[in-house]
């Protein structure tokens, strides 16, 4: 079990030989780590039925930014409780690929930023 960051080298011998391999651990906090889903279904179910973001660390800010395929701004968030629940302008946003921005910042300064894309699935 690793506990610290470094450099670690295994060796083992058999009838073939020695075999040497070395490989570099860098630890970090992933407590910050957001969970980004890929896709939701807002058709009312009760599963899926949101976009959210979860992140188990605690933060002083946070921005959610999601883009239709045309740049479009079509929701916004500073609560990280708050999810989309796939529409826009009073009505059921159409299927398919949009796009998000997510920026926050942890308790001890450290900014994070992350972009991609969710699935609408209707």
């Amino acid at each position: 079990e690793v506990s610290q960051a470094g450099s670690y080298t295994l060796t083992v011998n058999n009838e073939c030989g020695p075999m040497t391999d070395s490989v570099r651990i860098d630890l970090q906090n992933c407590s910050c780590v957001p969970f980004l889903p890929t896709a939701f279904s807002p058709n009312r179910d009760g599963l899926n039925d949101l976009f959210e973001i979860k992140i188990n660390c605690l933060y002083r800010s946070y921005q959610l930014a999601l883009f239709n395929r045309y740049g479009q701004k079509i929701f916004t968030s500073n609560d990280p409780d708050q999810g989309w629940d796939g529409t826009f302008e009073n009505r059921d946003a159409d299927a398919g690929v949009y796009f998000y921005t997510l920026k926050y910042v942890s308790l001890d300064g450290k900014a994070y930023s992350r972009k991609g894309d969710v699935t609408l699935i209707r």
